[in-house]
């Protein structure tokens, strides 16, 4: 009787959790983001944050990353420069603006990202 129990309890508790999550729904900013730098890729490559909010980038690969504001030819210094020197090392910006912010890998071009803020 106890694992009937438990087993109904389990699967109320499953639909609920699917019904409070709004489904498909895109999720809206937030405050902050963090993102992974894993097997040469941003994770995930695109983050929506509140204006005023900041996004923390983490390196979990062994070797140097940056994240370069703009794109590659086209590199916008003033919006994002900050350099990710091995495992565990973290980056943090702010965006104070509303926009799209692209960012980059100044090492690893193919490495692409962005940052809206809203």
């Amino acid at each position: 009787m106890n694992r009937v129990r438990l087993f109904a309890s389990l699967i109320a508790l499953a639909t609920l959790a699917g019904c409070s999550s709004g489904g498909d729904a895109p999720a809206g900013p937030s405050s902050g983001g963090a993102v992974e730098v894993t097997g040469f890729r941003f994770q995930p490559e695109e983050v929506a944050v509140a204006v005023g909010g900041s996004v923390t980038w983490t390196n979990t690969d062994d070797i140097l990353h940056t994240i370069t504001g703009g794109e590659p030819g086209v590199a916008d210094p003033a919006s994002m420069d900050g350099t990710l020197d091995g495992p565990s090392s973290t980056y943090t910006a702010t965006f104070a603006v509303a926009g799209t912010y692209r960012y980059f890998c100044a090492r690893h071009e193919s490495m692409r990202g962005s940052v809206i803020a809203s």
